[in-house]
């Protein structure tokens, strides 16, 4: 063998071990970030249904309409980010988590109450 051998065998490998082109699974009980992301979809979730309630009780109509709306509105930006990429497009089951940690956890979790501690910062400051 020659060393230009021997380094694509090394190439070959490298790749092999790194997990590349390999599918994507989304349970993987073995691992911690799979338990933290269910953890705090979860908790986003349960906080998007205690923000969301009030306002339902009142408006179910108006409520209803802007669901579906936003259901509609968000098909082609679904379509838009699957075909993002035209060499390889993003699996489905990856956006799907994706959607719901941006959806869910980001902005339920984390923007929402972030957001009530700066206005209680504006407010003490103004």
């Amino acid at each position: 063998m020659t060393v230009t051998d021997d380094l694509l065998t090394a190439r070959t490998e490298a790749i092999h071990r790194s997990g590349w082109g390999s599918t994507f699974r989304f349970v993987q009980p073995r691992n911690l970030a799979f338990w933290v992301y269910l953890a705090l979809v979860g908790w986003g979730a349960v906080q998007l249904v205690d923000l969301i309630r009030p306002g339902t009780q009142i408006a179910q109509r108006s409520f209803a309409a802007t669901a579906a709306i936003y259901a509609v509105a968000a098909i082609p930006f679904a379509v838009f980010i699957h075909q993002l990429d035209r060499f390889r497009s993003v699996p489905g089951k990856l956006a799907t988590a994706a959607f719901a940690w941006g959806g869910i956890a980001a902005t339920s979790a984390f923007a929402v109450s972030a957001n009530d501690a700066l206005s209680g910062i504006y407010s003490k400051a103004g």
